[in-house]
């Protein structure tokens, strides 16, 4: 099983620990679409009195999955770490991406990211999947979810006016170099999150 490594340690105690709302992801650059995910799951933490938590990976899973391609990244490890820090987050640790955890199925996975923290509510975006061919989607993650005892809640991308999702800006301009779009505001239509309710017994 690979390690996990972060700015605190693994809770060692037998005791109780609380359940924390999460989120996992590559957060290069934590970009506009990055932050407003972060922000709310720092939010949704205060909130209910927990603690939040980024899981993010060294290296890049593409440099992993594909070596022989050439990749741009907006910020270092320690960098990533400070400015989800700086974002709200209590913890950020760290996962070592290796092909032996690229195999790994959804489930499996999120099997041991909570029990390295136990967890109330996964926070991603709406576009992410994660595991053995990227088989754990939305509605795969909502029911591991249900069956390990957490929420899931989906938010929707964050967009420009023009229409354009700040991933596909921040992917292009790591590519081709600054993009000028128009208008500067960012819009955000629709509701804030889609919640996938735990299963209650």
């Amino acid at each position: 099983m690979p390690s996990l490594s972060g700015r605190n340690a693994a809770p060692t105690s037998t005791g109780a620990v609380k359940p924390a709302i999460v989120t996992i992801g590559n957060f290069d650059g934590v970009h506009l679409g990055h932050q407003k995910l972060i922000h709310q799951v720092a939010d949704r933490a205060r909130a209910l009195g927990l603690c939040s938590l980024a899981v993010t990976f060294e290296p890049h899973p593409e440099q992993v999955l594909f070596p022989e391609k050439k990749l741009n990244h907006l910020s270092t490890p320690e960098e990533k770490v400070e400015i989800l820090h700086a974002n709200g987050m209590d913890d950020v640790w760290v996962c070592p991406f290796t092909t032996e955890l690229a195999r790994m199925e959804p489930e499996d996975f999120m099997r041991m990211v909570s029990e390295r923290q136990p967890m109330s509510e996964l926070w991603v975006g709406a576009d992410f999947a994660l595991g053995r061919g990227r088989r754990g989607t939305i509605s795969v993650l909502a029911e591991i979810g249900s069956a390990m005892g957490w929420g899931l809640h989906m938010v929707p991308p964050l967009t420009h006016q023009e229409g354009v999702s700040y991933d596909t800006l921040v992917t292009v301009q790591s590519i081709l170099g600054p993009v000028h779009l128009d208008s500067e505001l960012p819009t955000n239509d629709g509701p804030a999150t889609v919640d996938f309710l735990r299963r209650r017994d």
